[in-house]
Formats: structure tokens, C-alpha cells, sequence
């Protein structure tokens, strides 16, 4: 699906719009603001930043090739055009931004079980803490006490249990197998 613009303005534009552009063939000379312009514009808008941008122009001295790279496009293609070579960059670049935008949704949704993860081992901690004695009865039942619970990730298989049975005094202490919440 091919979607054209007349002017630097419009091409930033229809960028910016939804369904957004994979890929944006981009001359340098055109009416209003020239082509390095309108790819420095759109590198610079978090929206349309992603978008590859790869020239096709006249402009082929070395100055105008690296002033087009510079300005943040992934190709120039100089003018006159064989039809296949055009076909084959595009379909690279088209390839190269789908493998891309996979990665995106991969990482995402890693980000996404990662968070879910956390927050679970988060509330395990809030449990673990919980269910150790408070630090009142602790002082009741044997002042001078001391008691260190360094778990190796955020919580880990280790507890402890006190409790005074008429004069004597139960201190039970629980070392799980493995570290963390498994």
C-alpha cells in the first residue's frame, strides 16, 4: 500500500497518522522544507522516529550522501534507479523494520511476565516478613536477642518460629531447600 505526499509538510504529516508508514522513500529536493529536513523531523518526533527513512535523488555528491545519513536515513539511492535494485533495498529494509518491530512486541512482552513475576516475588516477601515473630514478643520472651535473615535474591526458603511452652523457650529455625521462592 503506497501512500504519497506533494511537500515536506504533508509527508510529516501522513507519518505521523495511523496506520503509520513502514518505510518512507524520501527525495531530498521538494517544495516547502527539502528532504533532510523532513527526516530530521521525524527522527526527532517519538512517534515517527522508528519509521526508516531511505532516500531516492539527484543529490549524489559524497556531502549530499553523508548530510542524508546524518539527517538520520538508512539508505540513499541515487537517481537514475534500476527498478530491481530499488525492489531489493526496499524489501531489505522491509525485513530488517519487521524483524524489528518483532523484537519490540518480544521485549514487551517480556517486560510484561517480568513485572508479574516481581510483583509476585514482592508479595512472597510481604509474607515472609509477616510470618516471623514481632519484634515485641521477641523482647518479652528473651531480651538481648539477635536475629539475621539475609536472603540471597528478594526472599528465600529460610524462617524462623519462637514461642515460650511454660518455662521453656522454643526457637525453631527452618532452613528450605534452594534459594528464592521454589
Amino acid at each position: 500500500h503506497i501512500i504519497s505526499a506533494h511537500n515536506g509538510l504533508e509527508a510529516i504529516e501522513i507519518a505521523a497518522t495511523n496506520p503509520m508508514p513502514d518505510l518512507i522513500l524520501l527525495d531530498v529536493m521538494m517544495p516547502g522544507i527539502d528532504g533532510y529536513e523532513v527526516c530530521r523531523r521525524l527522527k526527532q518526533n517519538t512517534k515517527t522516529c522508528d519509521i526508516p527513512v531511505v532516500y531516492i535523488t539527484a543529490q549524489i555528491e559524497a556531502e549530499n550522501i553523508i548530510k542524508g545519513f546524518e539527517s538520520g536515513a538508512i539508505d540513499y539511492i541515487s537517481k537514475p534507479f534500476k527498478i530491481p535494485e530499488l525492489k531489493a533495498r526496499v524489501k531489505t529494509q522491509l525485513a530488517i523494520k519487521q524483524a524489528n518491530d518483532q523484537n519490540d512486541a518480544l521485549i514487551e512482552k517480556i517486560e510484561e511476565i517480568n513485572k508479574k513475576l516481581t510483583d509476585s516475588i514482592a508479595y512472597a516477601e510481604k509474607i515472609q516478613n509477616a510470618s516471623f515473630p514481632k519484634i515485641e514478643y521477641l523482647n518479652k520472651v528473651r531480651p538481648g536477642y539477635f536475629g539475621l535473615l539475609k536472603p540471597r535474591d528478594i526472599v528465600s526458603g529460610d524462617c524462623y518460629w519462637v514461642c515460650k511452652v511454660k518455662n521453656k523457650l522454643v526457637v525453631v529455625a527452618v532452613d528450605g531447600t534452594g534459594h528464592g521462592v521454589p
